[in-house]
């Protein structure tokens, strides 16, 4: 029996959370002989505020309470959300998805005490798990530089897209219905959490410097608001003093990211750091021409499906413009993108995670 612990992220529409969701359904679909249980806080999921919440559980795991428990139940426990239970039962093995290195590689990029936060539990995790599945060959690499991991002991699963394409008629008449102020003008989109590591201020300034022959285009900025985000939204000000030209849509359902992602005339991935990419993914999947920051994971996971850029203005201007202006660079991007994204599928994540829990499993005692 394996335990799925996703520490909330389940709850919430984030990549971790997407995440989190996809290694349920492989393993749903593609192991039917394991016996999964998803873990949850049902009792915890009304605290308010999500620090409060978070804190509140992880004292529930120092406790000890759920380890002893646990260690009735299952033969594994999966922690998908960086968090690990400092105690564990000899004879319950332990598993853990890291997701990123950014308190390592970007901290400047969290709130110092966030920051500290996610490094303790990023090195407790690593040392108390019995296998670490990193989500990209990127990731590993860094665990195994930064933390001294052992390279038997980190693992890669990846997860695929889990979004479809939409036609892009009914994606722009779904559009037209949801969010009438975009209009039809054309628009670059970025989804993800509104944070500073997404480089958007970047994005915003090279807007201001496409040639004139653009000066209809729009930016769709979907994702909630994170850290760094009152200067984002000073930015996004300061681009519509004249004329709306950036729209925030902080609450999009899964339909409207389908349609955003068919209708975009490019898909912008700025990031100054990312562990993995679903957003990149979905783009490639839902068939968006993509232009990306030339970052380790867009390499690894775009390969020559995107234009990869330097991570500032001119870059991503230089980048957005090049896609904008050629009909054969979009058609290239959009069917080398659906192409890559056929790599990545359900199937392959379950036989993934199954190497990993069975290596441990096997070895006990």
């Amino acid at each position: 029996m394996v335990g799925i612990d996703d520490g909330f992220s389940m709850s919430r529409p984030t990549g971790i959370g997407r995440h989190s969701a996809a290694l349920m359904d492989a393993l749903a679909l593609h192991a039917p002989e394991v016996s999964v249980r998803h873990i949850r806080h049902a009792s915890l999921e009304p605290v308010r505020p999500p620090a409060l919440r978070r804190a509140v559980y992880l004292a529930w795991l120092a406790s000890g309470i759920p380890s002893a428990r646990w260690g009735e139940m299952f033969d594994l426990i999966h922690f998908t959300n960086y968090h690990v239970a400092p105690r564990k039962p000899g004879r319950l093995r332990y598993a853990v998805t890291i997701h990123d290195l950014v308190p390592f590689r970007v901290p400047e990029t969290k709130s110092r005490s966030y920051t500290a936060y996610l490094r303790k539990s990023i090195t407790q995790a690593l040392r108390l798990a019995d296998v670490v599945f990193a989500v990209s060959c990127a990731v590993r690499e860094e665990i195994i530089a930064e933390c001294g991991a052992r390279p038997d002991a980190v693992r890669v699963v990846y997860v695929p897209p889990m979004l479809t394409p939409m036609p892009s008629a009914e994606a722009r008449a779904r559009l037209l219905l949801a969010y009438p102020a975009l209009g039809t003008a054309p628009f670059v989109l970025f989804v993800g959490t509104l944070e500073r590591r997404k480089n958007l201020l970047a994005l915003l300034d090279a807007l201001s410097r496409l040639p004139r022959a653009h000066a209809d285009l729009r930016v769709v900025l979907a994702g909630r608001p994170g850290l760094g985000y009152a200067a984002i939204a000073d930015a996004v000000t300061r681009a519509n003093a004249h004329a709306q030209r950036v729209h925030v849509l902080s609450q999009c359902s899964d339909e409207d990211l389908r349609a955003l992602y068919a209708a975009s005339a490019a898909f912008v991935f700025p990031s100054l750091y990312e562990g993995y990419g679903i957003p990149l993914l979905e783009a490639m999947r839902c068939g968006a021409p993509i232009v990306a920051s030339d970052i380790p994971t867009s390499r690894e996971l775009a390969r020559d499906a995107a234009v990869l850029v330097s991570p500032t203005a001119d870059g991503i201007g230089e980048g957005l413009a090049a896609v904008l202006e050629s009909t054969d660079l979009r058609g290239t991007l959009v069917e080398r993108g659906r192409a890559r994204a056929q790599d990545f599928t359900l199937a392959q994540t379950s036989c993934q995670l199954l190497d990993g829990y069975r290596g441990v499993l096997a070895s006990e005692g």
